[in-house]
């Protein structure tokens, strides 16, 4: 009996010995693979300073875990070619879904919210005439700015009457008038002080982001104390030139004739004809078409009275 009982308690030992020796395995195994095992619940500290996927450089990407600096660069590049992130998850172009989902949460997307007349400062422009024709809006219209700080709001009340005198007007005046932005001010003030001032409003057509369209809604909020239209300069009048007596200086005063066209009219006359009995004899020549006789025809003559035919006579016999 005594033996069955040592038995017993020795197989219970071996079964106890053998369960530590597997525990310690199992730890030793853990330890082994927890370097190369990655945790992809991961938990960010409150004070973790997320990084700007806009902002941040190759060097700053490379920080990140398991971002080498190919693949940051690679990040760099993409931005730089197709513009700012709007959010985190257009990484996909360029980093591996697997890594895009460990690193997210170190990251941020941080997007400039479009701004109309100033960067740092937020504009609401209530206009009080919303329902109403642009030409009666000519009532005092509200700004109010806003500068964000820590303890308090400063608030300034800008009042505009419309309509603007084009030539004095700011930036932020002609950013109240509907329809023109922060870039479409800043090229009108350029053109004005290029230019030394508007003569008419119809310049605004030369300005890059003013069409037909917009300047007619722009128009009713502007105006200028006197418009100026420069009368357009005709060409030049061309003296009746005589075929019989034209030397090449004068043929060269013709729209569209050159040295060797005025040349080949003088040889015509001078080695074939000998004498142009009426203008449309002019067209043997040629290199004279029908639409440049027809824009010569009434600068010509062949004769000093200017008469564009002389009567045939037969030789007598």
């Amino acid at each position: 009996m005594k033996r069955l009982i040592l038995l017993f308690c020795l197989y219970l030992s071996s079964i106890i010995l053998s369960g530590i020796i597997l525990y310690q395995s199992d730890q030793r195994t853990l330890e082994m693979i927890q370097p190369y095992t990655h945790d992809y619940a991961l938990t960010v500290p409150e004070e973790t300073v997320f990084l700007d996927i806009n902002q941040a450089s190759a060097e700053n990407l490379s920080q990140l875990p398991d971002v080498s600096r190919p693949l940051a660069d690679q990040i760099v590049d993409y931005r730089e070619k197709n513009g700012k992130f709007s959010e985190i998850s257009e990484l996909v172009a360029c980093v591996p879904d697997r890594l895009l989902s460990e690193i997210s949460i170190l990251l941020s997307c941080e997007t400039e919210p479009p701004t109309e007349c100033t960067s740092e400062t937020e504009i609401s422009i209530l206009l009080s005439c919303e329902t109403e024709p642009p030409t009666e809006c000519t009532s005092e219209t509200e700004i109010s700015i806003t500068e964000p700080s820590e303890s308090e709001t400063i608030i300034e009340i800008l009042e505009i009457l419309f309509p603007l005198d084009l030539n004095q007007a700011s930036v932020e005046e002609l950013c109240a008038i509907p329809g023109i932005g922060i870039m479409t001010a800043e090229s009108i003030i350029a053109y004005r002080e290029e230019q030394g001032g508007f003569l008419n409003c119809q310049e605004l057509l030369s300005i890059s982001g003013i069409g037909e369209i917009k300047y007619s809604e722009i128009l009713p909020y502007l105006y200028l104390e006197t418009e100026y239209f420069p009368e357009p300069t005709e060409p030049p009048a061309i003296p009746v030139i005589n075929l019989n007596t034209a030397i090449k200086e004068d043929l060269l005063r013709l729209p569209g004739c050159d040295d060797a066209l005025a040349e080949e009219i003088i040889q015509l006359r001078e080695e074939e004809i000998h004498i142009f009995h009426n203008i449309l004899e002019l067209t043997l020549a040629e290199h004279v078409t029908t639409d440049l006789y027809l824009s010569w025809e009434s600068y010509l003559s062949v004769d000093d009275q200017g008469n564009t035919q002389i009567p045939y006579v037969r030789p007598s016999g």
